[in-house]
C-alpha cells in the first residue's frame, strides 16, 4: 500500500521519512522542482500560491497513479488542500505526522513567505488551528516525534511505520467515538503496537460503541471503565474492570478501584484483593514524592498517575511504565490528559530504576532525550525531561535523587541553581560559575560545563571562531563565557538596550559583523540601530526572535544546533569518566 504523509509547516517530515519510513521517499515539493525547474518559492512568488496549489495537485495524482516495485511513502507539503483532491485514484494509508512543539509556532528564514502583512510567527500560527484540523479529520493515524527523536537510534520508529509488531509493554490506550470510524487501523495496525490494553471508558463511548468494540476486541486485551451509571456492564473476563470512586462503594465484581483527586485516605479501607488507580492533581516536588512513596508500600496492588494542567509529570509516568500496571498513553496531543506519553514516547523509553534527565523551564523543545538516549540506553537508563523552575530547585533536585537521579543536562534557567548544588565542580564550570552537566556519585553531585567547548567548536566549523566585529544581545550566565572567546565584543544589556557598563566600545557604528544572539528564544529583538551580517542564535528553538530579528535585518542566520551537538558530546565524554550504573 501507498502511504502518504501530512503535518505543519517545518515538521521536519521528509528528513524523518527518509531516516525512517521502511519504503522509498518522495518528497512531493522536490518532485514539482525536478518536473517543472521551479521551486515552491519561485511558484508562489512568479505565480502565486493558487497556481502552485493547482501543480501540487496534478503532480500527486500523476505520482499515485504510477506503477512501483516498492510502494512509495509520499510526503506532502503543509498547505495541500486536502479536502479538494479525489483520494480514490489510488489505495493509501494517510499518517498525521506532528511534533510537540507544533503549536508553538515556527519561523523560517529559508521558505516563502506567504503572509508578508504580518510578521513570520503570526503568519505560522493563523494557518496552524485550520490546518491541524484538517490534517486529524483526514489522517488515518496520528505519530507524534518527540522533539530530538530524528537523532535517536535506538528509535522503534521505523519498525511502527512498517506495521511490525512490537513487543508487549504495559501501555493502554483509551478510545474514544471518533475512533469507530477508523476501526481497521485501531484493530489491524494498532492491535501491533503491543498495548497491554485498550481502555473502554463508559464517559467516552456509547452503548453502540461499547458493543462494537466489545465484539472485536480480545477480553484480555479490554479495560472496561464504568464512568456512568447507566452503562451496560459485561460480565466478560476482561483485562480489568474499573470503578471511579466519585461514584460512590463499589459494586462487586470490579477489579480497579480509582480515585482522581483527594488524597491517598480516599481509598475504602477494605481494599482487598483489588488494583487502586491514584490520579490526583499534583502541583509540587514535594506531592509528586508523596504519592510515589504511596504507590512504594505496595506496587503490585497500587498505581499512582500524577495529573498536572501542562503536562509536566509526563516523564514520571514514562520512568513508572515498568513499575506498576496502569500506564494511559496518548496518539496525539490530549487536553484532557496532557501528562500521557505519546506513543513513540512510551515505546522508545527504556526502562530502569535509576535516569538521566533534562532538568529546565521549559524543556519540551529539548533534543537532550533523543541524542543522548542511545548512550544512556547502553547503561539502562531512560532519558527524561523534567520541568523543573527557579523556585523549587532545592526540593526538586532532592526528590528527584531520591527517586534515582543520577545524571542530568541543565538547561536555562537552571544552570547558576546546579553550580550552588554541585559539591565538586571541574575548573570549566568554576571559570563560568555555571553547571550544565551533573553526575551523582558517592560524595554527592559533580558539576560540569560544556558550553564554551560547544560554542567554540561551533564558531570553528562556521568560520567565525576569529570574527573581527562582534555584538554580543544578552547574555546572563552564559556572558563571561562569550567574552572569553570574543573579549574584544561590544556587549548589549537586553534590559537596558545599550552597551554595558563594563563592555568595549562599538567599533563598527551598529552595521556589519556578528551579533551573538545570547538572550532567550522570546525576548524583545534590540531597539537600538544594528545591521549585522550575522546572527547566531544560542537558541535553536523555531519559534526563537532571533529568527525574525535576521530576517528583517536581511542578516544570515545560524541556529544553536551546531553549538548543542557539540556540547552533548562534552557531556558524553565527562559522564563516561564515572563509568556505567
Amino acid at each position: 500500500m501507498m502511504y502518504v504523509i501530512v503535518g505543519q509547516r517545518g515538521t521536519g517530515k521528509s528528513h524523518l521519512a527518509r531516516r525512517f519510513a521502511p519504503g522509498p521517499v518522495i518528497d512531493l515539493d522536490e518532485e514539482i522542482r525536478v518536473r517543472t525547474g521551479r521551486d515552491p518559492r519561485a511558484w508562489i512568488e512568479t505565480d502565486g500560491e493558487r497556481a502552485f496549489r493547482e501543480i501540487e495537485k496534478k503532480t500527486l495524482r500523476e505520482l499515485m497513479t504510477a506503477t512501483y516495485a516498492t510502494p512509495p511513502w509520499i510526503v506532502l507539503g503543509a498547505g495541500f488542500e486536502l479536502d479538494d483532491f479525489d483520494w480514490s485514484v489510488a489505495p493509501f494509508e494517510m499518517i498525521h505526522w506532528r511534533r510537540t512543539t507544533d503549536a508553538w509556532g515556527r519561523i523560517f528564514t529559508d521558505r516563502p513567505r506567504l503572509n508578508t502583512n504580518v510578521d513570520p510567527l503570526t503568519e505560522y500560527l493563523e494557518r496552524y488551528a485550520d490546518r491541524e484540523a484538517r490534517f486529524r479529520q483526514s489522517a488515518d493515524w496520528i505519530l507524534e516525534w518527540p522533539e530530538g527523536g530524528h537523532l535517536n537510534a535506538n528509535s522503534q520508529a521505523r519498525a511502527m511505520l512498517a506495521g511490525e509488531s512490537l513487543p508487549s509493554h504495559a501501555g493502554i490506550y483509551t478510545l474514544r467515538a471518533s475512533d469507530r470510524e477508523r476501526a481497521r487501523t485501531i484493530l489491524e495496525r494498532f492491535v501491533n503496537f503491543g498495548f497491554q490494553a485498550f481502555e473502554l471508558r463508559t464517559d467516552l463511548l456509547s452503548d453502540a460503541d461499547l458493543e462494537f468494540w466489545l465484539s472485536r476486541l480480545p477480553a484480555e486485551k479490554i479495560l472496561f471503565a464504568e464512568r456512568r451509571a447507566e452503562a451496560k456492564v459485561p460480565s466478560a473476563n476482561f483485562f480489568g474492570k474499573d470503578w471511579a470512586l466519585e461514584w460512590g462503594k463499589p459494586p462487586p465484581g470490579y477489579s480497579i478501584w480509582s480515585n482522581h483527586g483527594g488524597n491517598e485516605s480516599t481509598f475504602p479501607v477494605h481494599a482487598v484483593d483489588v488494583h487502586l488507580k491514584w490520579s490526583p492533581l499534583i502541583e509540587s516536588f514535594r506531592e509528586l514524592q508523596r504519592g510515589y512513596q504511596w504507590q512504594q508500600k505496595d506496587p503490585a496492588h497500587r498505581s499512582f498517575l500524577p495529573r498536572s494542567l501542562d503536562g509536566r509529570w509526563t516523564w514520571f509516568r514514562l520512568w513508572m511504565k515498568s513499575r506498576q500496571k496502569l500506564n494511559f498513553l496518548r496518539e496525539a496531543d490530549n487536553a484532557e490528559a496532557p501528562d500521557q506519553p505519546s506513543f513513540l514516547e512510551f515505546i522508545d523509553t527504556p526502562t530502569g530504576v535509576n535516569f538521566a534527565a533534562i532538568l529546565g523551564d521549559p524543556v519540551a523543545h529539548s533534543w537532550t532525550p533523543g541524542v543522548q538516549a542511545a548512550f544512556f540506553a547502553e547503561r539502562g537508563m531512560p532519558v527524561l525531561r523534567v520541568q523543573v523552575a527557579q523556585d523549587e530547585w532545592d526540593d526538586a533536585i532532592e526528590v528527584l535523587r531520591h527517586m534515582g537521579l543520577t545524571a542530568a543536562a541543565v538547561t536555562s534557567p537552571l544552570k547558576l541553581n546546579a553550580f550552588a548544588t554541585a559539591k565538586v565542580r571541574t575548573p570549566e564550570a568554576q571559570r563560568f560559575e555555571s553547571v550544565n552537566t551533573l553526575q551523582w556519585t558517592e560524595d554527592g553531585w559533580h558539576g560540569h560545563n560544556t558550553d564554551e567547548t560547544g560554542l567554540r567548536e561551533s564558531l570553528q566549523a562556521e568560520g567565525l571562531l576569529n570574527a573581527p566585529l562582534v555584538r554580543i544581545y544578552g547574555g546572563g550566565g552564559t556572558l563571561a563565557m562569550l567574552a572569553t572567546l570574543f573579549p574584544q565584543a561590544a556587549r548589549y544589556g537586553l534590559r537596558t538596550q545599550g552597551l554595558r557598563s563594563d563592555s568595549p566600545p562599538e567599533t563598527g557604528g551598529g552595521t556589519g559583523g556578528l551579533f551573538i544572539w545570547a538572550a532567550g528564544p522570546q525576548d524583545e529583538p534590540p531597539r537600538f540601530e544594528v545591521a549585522p551580517e550575522i546572527v547566531l542564535d544560542l537558541n535553536y528553538r523555531q519559534d526563537s526572535n532571533a529568527r525574525a530579528f535576521a530576517l528583517a535585518k536581511g542578516a544570515r542566520y545560524i541556529d544553536g544546533s551546531g553549538m548543542f551537538l557539540a556540547q552533548a558530546e562534552g557531556q558524553r565524554q565527562f559522564w563516561s569518566a564515572y563509568g556505567r550504573e
